[in-house]
């Protein structure tokens, strides 16, 4: 087999099943905020990718697993007078470690950011990984703490913590001789962070003089990599197709209707709308990528016939409920924001519970109040047409929900959750990004054809790559 086998490894609990559901798109085996999940090593292929990963389990009594096997290797014939078979089974995870690691051609080397510091026994563990695989990257995970600022990281403890802690293990990577590390966040990371990663993969396979496996990865890693470029123009012309449909729209209503009961018939509508492009880009997103991710719970899409619009309450419950049955990222994107385009100035907090349709309203509407659009009289007739900034708002939105579908992983989910929910400052970041884009690609969305607003999109995502990730 020809394949490039990559061995996942580290101490128990740094998320080494979160690093192989996110590289591989897959959301294979159990992932939890505990030890020893994983009892032995488990073999994952990436067909596309043409790579093996293997989720090792996580070392718990490195320094003590150390020495046995080092013993073991020097004297098999007296291990059994030393060691008692209850002292073995205490490292029965450490020792399926070491084997998965053997017969791979590179091992991932997983560091926690947010709770661990460098102390003897990582030395012992990156020694018995050694044992198995020489060549070692060692990936700095749960690095979105670091991507945050003082401004919106409340928490001081959290917030003066990681950036003494990555100092300390990257002095930990140098005196061990790992050439290549990089921080990547398991959970949510950019394409950029993977392509990187797999290049460190490449030049290591190159330095093996492994000609063959190097020139497969390569030509499926491009071909990869196309699959990824053409899903993500797929899904900017879902986005595009929502905005063309959108700024069709048009609403009569007569003088004698109130402008709550108007907006919030119009707040409806666009909610439909984007109800069905979210059903049409999850779809295209888990056919096109080949991810069996957890379909979005069928009555999210349902067009809900709203018999009460008298009743304000009626669409915030019917959007909140939107949003929560999505879970996780998509559900916390639509309420930040919401709650981001609706304050116009500075960052609000994000609604409890995901609440967002009371405000998508508000965020249509804008500062001025009145109703909701462009407003075109006569007689007793009245029409209404989505504005320009409406327009910017519900791509913005969309584009966020785009986001959250091209990156995230598949990380610590309860059998409730969809997707992994993003952190407040996360959203807040992507938000300001998408605000900053717009201000400097500026489009008008009012006459932009299907393909200039998708091109449009695709840039945003090129504008990403070149930045720190939020």
């Amino acid at each position: 087999m020809n394949k490039v086998r990559i061995a996942i490894t580290g101490h128990t609990n740094v998320g080494k099943t979160t690093l192989v559901r996110t590289l591989t798109k897959n959301k294979y085996g159990v992932a939890r905020d505990e030890a020893n999940v994983n009892h032995d090593f488990i073999v994952v292929d990436h067909d596309s990718l043409y790579a093996t990963f293997v989720d090792c389990p996580g070392f718990t009594q490195a320094t003590s697993f150390l020495k046995y096997e080092q013993l073991n290797r020097q004297h098999p014939d007296i291990i059994n007078m030393v060691y008692s078979q209850e002292d073995i089974s205490k490292m029965q995870f450490d020792k399926a470690a070491l084997e998965g690691t053997k017969g791979s051609d590179i091992a991932l080397y997983v560091i926690s950011l947010d709770d661990e510091v460098p102390q003897s026994h990582h030395n012992d563990e990156i020694d018995i990984i050694r044992l198995g695989q020489k060549n070692i990257i060692a990936i700095f995970n749960k690095s979105r703490l670091l991507q945050n600022t003082a401004d919106t990281l409340q928490n001081t403890k959290l917030k003066d913590r990681p950036k003494g802690r990555l100092e300390l293990w990257e002095e930990f990577v140098r005196k061990e001789n790992i050439k290549f590390s990089l921080q990547f966040d398991a959970f949510w990371d950019t394409p950029a962070k993977i392509e990187k990663l797999y290049g460190y993969v490449k030049e290591i396979l190159s330095s093996t003089n492994n000609q063959e496996k190097l020139h497969l990865f390569e030509q499926n890693l491009n071909t990869f990599k196309g699959d990824q470029e053409n899903l993500l123009k797929e899904l900017t012309k879902e986005l595009a197709n929502c905005i063309l449909e959108c700024r069709k729209y048009k609403k009569q209503y007569t003088k004698s209707e109130s402008e709550k009961e108007i907006n919030q018939s119009i707040t409806e509508d666009i909610e439909k709308k984007i109800s069905t492009f979210l059903e049409k880009s999850t779809k295209k997103y888990k056919f096109e990528a080949g991810i069996p991710i957890d379909p979005v719970s069928k009555q999210v899409f349902e067009h809900r016939s709203y018999t009460k619009r008298s009743d304000v309450a009626t669409t915030g419950s019917a959007f909140a409920g939107f949003g929560a049955a999505i879970g996780g990222g998509i559900g916390a994107i639509f309420g930040g924001a919401v709650a981001y385009f609706s304050a116009g100035t500075g960052i609000p907090a994000i609604p409890a519970g995901i609440q967002a349709g009371a405000s998508i309203g508000a965020a249509l509407i804008g500062g001025g109040g009145g109703v909701i659009g462009v407003v075109a009289a006569w007689d007793n007739n009245i029409e209404t047409s989505l504005s320009k900034d409406n327009l910017t708002f519900i791509a913005s939105l969309c584009l966020g929900i785009l986001c959250e579908l091209y990156y995230h992983g598949y990380g610590n989910l309860e059998e409730s959750q969809k997707m992994p929910k993003l952190e407040k400052y996360e959203i807040e970041g992507l938000m300001k990004k998408i605000e900053e884009y717009s201000i400097n690609r500026e489009i008008n969305l009012s006459n932009a054809t299907e393909q200039e607003i998708s091109d449009w999109c695709v840039g945003f995502f090129e504008y990403l790559a070149n930045l720190k990730f939020f």
